[in-house]
């Protein structure tokens, strides 16, 4: 349910029949997300704003009026449509974060606006936390065409709500954002920097990006940075406005001033070997997913070739020719994680999964190539010793 009010005294039903219509009250904001190790926009959050005398311009008089008129997911989908036209008009190698509610997602209007907008390579489906997932087969499944044509599931507000940790691992989303009630204060606060770090291990496991969501001071930035936490947004980053645009330079120094902490080695991306990728259609995807265990050793120098899908996403891994096993796809880091936060990652992988290469993705999850184990033993162990 969402909290707060709409005031009752205002005509809610005639405005929402506007929301729909092309030259309609609803236009859009965009909040950058930083990349918090290379100081540069790795995506934005798109929000709606209204323009609609006597109305309030902020979403969530709207969203409760609309959810007491059972019109919420006619607000959602309008706002959903509207950010889906704007895409082609983002920066390079950047994301757009969306917002739709559990239930909404659930409806088939919902996946036909979806379906519309074709290709939705970086785009980012976050589910909120303002309603209980009942089924989360039923959301799952309502995703996956989406998921097909490109896009990411991300979960909003983790450690508020109902999106728990229990929430995270019933979707597995490739983003997971922290509720802004966790970052606030956390460099005074002990037991929410506790609470950060498990969220974050978690993501880790899961092959995930943790976005620090509401950060507005600079001690919270710091303790952010420290955590290791990949992607951030709030004030202090960049005010939501009517472009996407880049970050201050002065706000770029800082996150990459504070980025390169001392315990930050090396970043694996400097290890990435070109690796020749292969598109596979969904008849080999399914053969990956059946490639018994059992292998030969795969230490020493073999030739690695990354299964790819049409968006690509990698799927699988071929060693001298051959399908390996490892799940639905292999293990996935992007390219300013730690060598010895990866090294120790690899090594935390089933028997039959832990000297495989891991792949490099881009901020879209693309492949860019793959680190041998045997490389970044020797990249963890010489920074040791230079240290």
């Amino acid at each position: 349910m969402i909290e707060t009010t709409a005031d009752p005294g205002l005509d809610w039903s005639r405005a929402l029949d506007l929301v729909g219509c092309p030259d309609g009250p609803v236009r859009l904001a965009f909040q950058p997300i930083a990349d918090l190790r290379r100081g540069v926009v790795a995506g934005y959050e798109v929000l709606a704003r209204f323009d609609l005398d006597g109305y309030p311009p902020y979403p969530l008089p709207w969203l409760a009026a609309a959810e007491r008129e059972h019109r919420l997911g006619d607000l959602e989908r309008a706002i959903l449509a509207k950010a889906l036209r704007v895409r082609p008009q983002l920066p390079a190698n950047t994301f757009l974060s969306v917002n739709v509610s559990a239930g909404v997602m659930l409806e088939t209007a919902t996946s036909e606006v979806l379906a519309a907008g074709g290709d939705l390579r970086g785009l980012v489906v976050e589910i909120t936390e303002h309603e209980r997932v009942l089924d989360y087969d039923a959301l799952r499944t309502a995703f996956a065409s989406t998921a097909s044509a490109g896009a990411l599931l991300g979960v909003d507000d983790v450690g508020a709500g109902y999106a728990s940790l229990g929430h995270v691992l019933a979707l597995r989303p490739a983003f997971v954002k922290l509720d802004r009630a966790l970052v606030t204060d956390l460099d005074h606060e002990p037991h929410r920097r506790a609470a950060v770090a498990a969220i974050g291990a978690l993501t880790d496991e899961l092959d995930g990006w943790l976005v620090a969501e509401g950060i507005e001071r600079r001690g919270e930035l710091e303790v952010v940075a420290e955590l290791e936490v990949a992607l951030g947004q709030g004030y202090l980053l960049g005010r939501p406005g009517p472009e996407a645009g880049d970050l201050a330079p002065e706000v770029a120094d800082l996150v990459r001033h504070l980025g390169d902490h001392e315990h930050v080695a090396l970043p694996v991306g400097r290890l990435v070997r070109e690796t020749p990728m292969r598109e596979v259609d969904d008849a080999e995807m399914r053969a990956v997913m059946r490639t018994a265990n059992g292998r030969r050793s795969l230490t020493g120098e073999r030739s690695h070739v990354v299964l790819v899908d049409d968006h690509g996403a990698p799927v699988g891994l071929e060693v001298d020719g051959e399908l390996v096993p490892g799940g639905p796809r292999p293990m996935c880091v992007m390219p300013g994680e730690d060598v010895a936060d990866v090294a120790l990652r690899a090594a935390g992988r089933p028997a039959s999964e832990r000297l495989l290469p891991v792949v490099c993705c881009d901020a879209l999850g693309r492949a860019i190539g793959v680190v041998g184990v045997e490389r970044l033993t020797e990249a963890l162990a010489r920074s040791r010793t230079s240290g």
